[in-house]
Formats: structure tokens, sequence, C-alpha cells
């Protein structure tokens, strides 16, 4: 195995075991499409003595309406369906890959999209992103994780993918949402059309409709993680696997330029008499801007446990963005001087955060926020999460909720996204915070 994979393995362990999060598994765990089990299909878990009853059950350890949830609510149910969509239609017509729901490039996060071999009597590809997209194959699992005496670890080793360990799920959810090497959202498609991505782990986590309970049988199976927990787990990964595929190959691109989709949509796609231009948020009118919104957010956690590496991480986050589009080989040289810094992170972060630190964190969020440098559509949107994770973690929401929705409401149109009002809110936001004088 070459050496720098290696490295990587190693650092993406510590990663898991500095936080406490890999007690069952290891850096090598496969991604739900590739872990070679048969994929069963949804409907192998869709029985009402199973996980298909229409309402949640109080005496047994799942709720066992989980199916009912996925199929009502869950957007995850509709991923296959929006390839029939006209959008979806035309989108396909303009990169000629032919129907949206027969390509692979779509099918890959839009689906359970496993090989034909892996396909069980009862698999539909129709069904979209389904139990086994994320718990993976059932082959193995399917009848032992029903029996009284199985324990989770068990259930782990027989191919359950181990979603509720904060680090896995990440990778998980990132493997779709901010794309991997295998898969990925180019310029090309959203140029044709498709979203934006944009991703932060516990805000996707909770506004997924819930279909497990964290009570006192979820915490002595699988251990206590906080949404404060779930969110640092989830900056640490896609700040390191956002450099990690800046590093590979799909940066590189297959012609003139780079891979487009890597630099911030905004520094392009922005009325030509639209302030931010002059705003100093990229650093010459008229360059790309590498997308550096995960790199913010690290640097407010950083500015809390870490003064020391502070300041060499805001050097590298600059060179980051100043060297993006114009020295590669010294962009290389600072991501990988970024994802130094990142390893010695994760450690300091081992037992979480105390409430000192959380509120101290809340406001370097706030002035982070409030930042010139930072006033980009993504940035903002990263910002404002962490402040929802963080106001959540330490009870705030009766006091300050009305104002996190003014924050929301300053979001809620990204083609139109007007940074005065976003600054406007945030400064209501931190002067509430202010006057609780906790």
């Amino acid at each position: 195995m070459p050496i720098k994979s290696i490295i990587k393995q190693l650092l993406y362990a510590l990663c898991l075991t500095v936080l406490g999060w890999s007690s069952t598994v290891n850096a090598n765990t496969p991604l739900p499409e590739a872990d070679g089990l048969i994929h069963l299909g949804v409907a192998s878990c869709a029985s009402s003595v199973c996980h298909g009853k229409t309402s949640p059950q109080k005496t047994t350890t799942v709720l066992q309406n989980e199916y009912s949830t996925w199929t009502q609510h869950d957007r995850h149910a509709r991923a296959y369906k929006t390839l029939l969509s006209d959008d979806s239609k035309r989108i396909a017509k303009l990169l000629d890959i032919g129907p949206a729901s027969e390509a692979k490039v779509c099918l890959d996060c839009h689906s359970d999209n496993v090989n034909d071999g892996l396909r069980g009597r009862r698999f539909q590809r129709s069904d979209g992103v389904g139990c086994e997209a994320c718990h993976g194959g059932a082959e193995k699992w399917i009848k032992s994780h029903t029996e009284p005496n199985a324990t989770h670890a068990q259930n782990i080793e027989f191919g359950l993918y181990p979603t509720d360990i904060p680090a896995e799920r990440a990778k998980l959810c990132m493997s779709c949402h901010v794309g991997n090497e295998d898969k990925f959202a180019s310029h090309d498609i959203m140029g044709a059309g498709h979203p934006r991505l944009s991703f932060e782990l516990d805000t996707f986590t909770v506004i997924q409709p819930k279909h497990y309970v964290v009570d006192d049988d979820y915490i002595k199976r699988k251990g206590d993680y906080t949404g404060l927990k779930i969110w640092l787990a989830g900056q640490l990964m896609v700040a390191d696997h956002w450099l990690d595929l800046i590093e590979s190959p799909k940066f590189q691109g297959d012609g003139l330029f780079p891979e487009i989709s890597f630099y911030d949509c905004h520094s392009c796609h922005h009325a030509m008499s639209d302030e931010r231009k002059q705003s100093g948020l990229i650093s010459r009118p008229g360059d790309l801007r590498l997308n550096d919104a995960y790199l913010q957010i690290i640097e407010a956690i950083l500015s809390v446990v870490s003064e020391q590496a502070l300041k060499s991480w805001k050097q590298n986050s600059l060179a980051f963005v100043r060297f993006g589009h114009t020295d590669k080989e010294k962009l290389f040289t600072t991501v990988k001087q970024l994802r130094k810094t990142l390893s010695t992170l994760k450690p300091k972060l081992e037992y979480g955060l105390s409430k000192e630190q959380q509120k101290e964190l809340l406001s370097e969020l706030i002035a982070l926020g409030l930042e010139r440098r930072v006033l980009d559509y993504t940035s903002c949107e990263q910002v404002v999460m962490g402040i929802t994770v963080i106001v959540d973690s330490l009870n705030l929401n009766r006091s300050l909720g009305g104002k996190i929705d003014r924050l929301y409401d300053s979001l809620a149109k990204e083609d139109s996204f007007e940074s005065g009002k976003y600054t406007k809110a945030l400064r209501s936001f931190s002067k509430s915070f202010e006057a609780l004088k906790l």
C-alpha cells in the first residue's frame, strides 16, 4: 500500500479514536455502496412486525415505524423519483447522459446503486436512498439483528454500517452531500441545473425525520453523542475531506481548468453591481475563490482550544484562497499544512467542550460571521448552523430562538442574498446574547 494511503488511514483512525467514537469500527469501514453484501431492498424491512408499523412503539428498543417514517416524511425515499422530474430530464439532456434515471452519475446518490449481483430478490432501485443505502447490505445481519442477545458490535461485524458514530456518519453523508473521488457533482452538472451542495452534519441529522430515540437504552448500546459532539466531528471531518479532495485527481479536472465546483459559486455568480464584488470578499476583483467555508469554522474552534495553532491556520487559510487559482504547487503545500493542523486539533476535542468554551465559541462565531471576508452565502450558512448548535447545547433556545429565526430568514433566498440583512440579524443576535450576561 502506498505510504500516502497508510498515513491517511492512520490520521482517519486518530480522528475516530481520540474522540471516543471508534470502539467498534476501523478506518477501513467500507461505505454501504461498497460493502460487497447483498442489499435485500426496503421491502425486507417493511413488515409490521419489523419496522413497518404505522405508529411508534413504546415497549420495544426501537420504534418499529421506521419504514413508515421513511416513506411518508423522508426526502431520501423520493430521491429516485426526482430523477424522473422535468428538471432532471432537462439536466440529463444538457449533459447528454441519457435518462437521468439510468445514468450512473445520478443513480450513485439518488438510489442505493449497488451492482446487479448484489441486488436481492425484493431490491428495487426505484426505492431511492433506502435503508441499506445508509445501514449497509442486510444479507448477514437481517436475521441476527433481531435476536434478543444480539449486540450492536455483532451487528456491525455482520455488515451493519455504524451510523451512530459521528465520524462514520459524516463519512457516509459527505459521500453524497459533498462528494468523493467516486461520485461528485461537478461544475458541468451544476451548470446544467443541479443545485449547489452544502453540508453540516448535525443540522442534516436534526432535519432528518427521526426514526430513532436517544434514550437510556440507545446510550447504553451505542454511546451518548450530543449535537455538539456531532457538530464538532462533522466540522473536523468535512474540513479534512475537503482538503483531501483538493489533493485528489478530482480537483485537477480533465481539461484546461481545474474542477470549478471546488470554487465558491458566488465569486462568479452575482450581479455585476453586487457590492460583495468590492467588499474584500475575494482577494482581487475578478479572482476565483476556492470554497473555504469549511475552513473558516475550524478557525473559530481553534480560537477557543488552541490559540497557538490559530495564527498558522489563519495564515494558511488565506494562502489557500490566494494560491487557489494562481500557484498549484504552493496551494498543495498549504493544504498539507492545514491538514497537519487538523490532526493536532482532534486530540484537543477528546472530551468535547465545557460550557465556558461553548460560550466563548459562540462569541467567536459571531465575531467571525461579521468579518467582511466571511460575508459570502456559503460561509454565512455555516456560521448560522454552528450558532444554532451551540445555542441548543447551552439550552438558550427559549431566549435566542427568535433571533436565530431571523438569521435563517436572511439566508432564505440564496440567489438574492443580502449580506446587509444578514449582518443586521447577526448583530441583533449578538446584542441579545450579550444581554443574557452568562
